[in-house]
């Protein structure tokens, strides 16, 4: 056997050294498929390893937000075109004017428009003296027209006065009710201490005194329910002041009702009067089909008609924009568009300004959804409360609208909820022992979320679970470590302090 052993030895030593270089890669192969066996079973093959913790819950602040590509555009925007064809005038217009609305900007030259433009400019002529005919021969109905045109102006000046003491922004309509209301309260209140007044010489348990006292103190009480009832709606105190201004808007109205009704019955040729206007209006705007009139007052933002140019109707002449409201549009999926409302502050910021953020707010909100590659999506304007010359219509925004805010609040990890049975519950070490909490939480950022309600007070332990499966492995193999698990006790936000406020970026970008 010895000797049989010792052939056999004799053997392997003199084929290893006639086949060397492949027995060593074949050992480097089966070493290297040891190594990724293990790796598999870590990664693969084995559990996800799962580390309990736990953290102290404090308070902060938290930030429920949506974050939102959108473009700026002014409010209001016009790109105006050429309505008929001819050469352009020299001008002295540049992108950056302002310029006000009716203002004429740029114009064709006279011998290059239309036959049309040159009959309108002869008949307006005629037009003009026919309605000035129609006008001069009717006294009445001038004057009525004028006395109608002062009350407006006064009403106009009067309303302004009404609303400077309408602090709440009420509907006037709403607002005359309560003072009337009030007026009639206090007018009642007046004759009900009148007929005590008259009572004060009877005896003091005479039935009819007695009966005029309690009517009084009625009356009293609902002219004070009244009065109190005004403020709150005005949002000041009804002094007299107030009371002036407010019978100054009610006699305004009063004449403007009037006027109105002497101005109808002195319409003898107003419908005649109002054919001769529309026939000048007509006219008018046909002569006008050789100009450039801006619509509303803004800054020209761009030009596209050079002087000498010979245009053809419907080509673009210039782009007016009213720089001083600019607002951003963006779209919000039906997922989130429940959770954005009129008034919600918005953080913009854009690509094409470094290290500079704008302030803004939601001021309209769709309510019909459009479909667009099977996400339904609605549109949003943002309002931009600060914006400077460096914001420009076009540019790209950034949108975070702020939809919910809870501060100085306790703040659940996102990595301590759990939900059970549809119950939104937390698990706290009371004496040593797990516990479940059920729990109702607010708003809600990536990391945390608002306590509304649940049996939480800052500095409970909160139980935490963490999926270090990946890590552990890594570790491992760079180590040669192992997997743990246990309890580790760790920190969260402290106690009176405040977590990152997060965002909580959403569907919809």
């Amino acid at each position: 056997m010895k000797q049989k052993f010792t052939e056999i030895n004799a053997k392997v030593k003199n084929y290893y050294s006639a086949h060397r270089k492949p027995v060593l890669i074949g050992g480097g192969v089966l070493g290297l498929l040891i190594i990724t066996l293990i790796v598999l079973s870590l990664t693969v093959f084995k559990k996800p390893a799962i580390t309990t913790t736990t953290v102290t819950l404090g308070k902060g602040n938290v930030t429920q937000s949506i974050e939102i590509v959108g473009t700026v555009r002014a409010v209001p925007s016009a790109t105006l075109n050429w309505t008929t064809a001819g050469i352009v005038m020299p001008y002295t217009a540049k992108v950056g004017d302002p310029v006000k609305a009716g203002e004429a900007i740029l114009a064709l030259e006279p011998s290059s428009v239309s036959a049309t433009i040159l009959q309108a400019q002869s008949d307006l002529i005629t037009a003009r003296n026919e309605l000035d005919l129609l006008k001069t021969a009717d006294t009445a109905y001038q004057g009525a027209s004028q006395t109608l045109a002062d009350a407006e102006a006064s009403y106009k000046d009067a309303t302004v006065d009404f609303n400077s003491i309408n602090v709440y922004g009420t509907p006037l309509e709403n607002v005359v009710v309560v003072i009337e209301d009030y007026f009639d309260a206090r007018e009642a209140y007046w004759q009900a201490q009148s007929n005590y007044e008259a009572t004060l010489s009877l005896d003091e348990q005479s039935q009819q005194r007695i009966d005029a006292k309690a009517a009084l103190d009625e009356a009293t009480a609902e002219k004070d329910k009244a009065f109190l009832k005004v403020n709150n709606t005005l949002g000041t105190y009804f002094s007299n002041t107030q009371e002036d201004i407010y019978l100054s808007y009610r006699a305004a109205k009063a004449a403007l009702d009037e006027a109105r009704i002497s101005w109808e019955a002195a319409r003898d040729k107003s419908d005649d009067i109002a054919a001769a206007e529309a026939n000048v209006q007509a006219l008018e705007n046909t002569i006008n089909g050789a100009s450039i009139i801006a619509p509303f007052s803004g800054t020209l933002t761009d030009i596209f008609t050079a002087e000498g140019e010979h245009v053809a109707s419907g080509d673009n002449a210039l782009q007016l924009d009213n720089l001083t409201s600019l607002v951003v549009d963006v779209t919000v999926t039906e997922v989130d568009i429940n959770s954005v409302n009129v008034g919600d502050p918005v953080i913009i910021t854009f690509d094409a300004i470094a290290n500079k953020t704008y302030s803004g707010v939601v001021t309209q909100v769709g309510d019909s959804g459009t479909e667009s590659s099977g996400v339904v999506r609605f549109n949003v304007t943002v309002t931009i409360s600060d914006a400077d010359a460096a914001v420009k219509p076009g540019f790209t925004a950034v949108a975070t609208i702020v939809t919910d805010q809870a501060m100085d609040v306790l703040l659940i990890p996102a990595a301590a909820i759990q939900t059970i049975r549809n119950q939104q519950m937390v698990i706290v070490m009371r004496d040593g022992v797990p516990t479940p909490i059920p729990v109702t939480l607010g708003a809600s950022s990536d990391s945390y979320s608002a306590l509304v309600s649940g049996d939480l007070q800052a500095g409970d332990q909160l139980v935490v679970t963490i999926d270090s499966s990946l890590d552990q492995a890594a570790g491992f193999m760079m180590m040669g470590g192992g997997l743990g698990g246990g309890f580790e006790e760790r920190t969260g936000p402290p106690s009176g302090g405040q977590s990152p406020s997060g965002g909580q970026s959403q569907s919809g970008n």
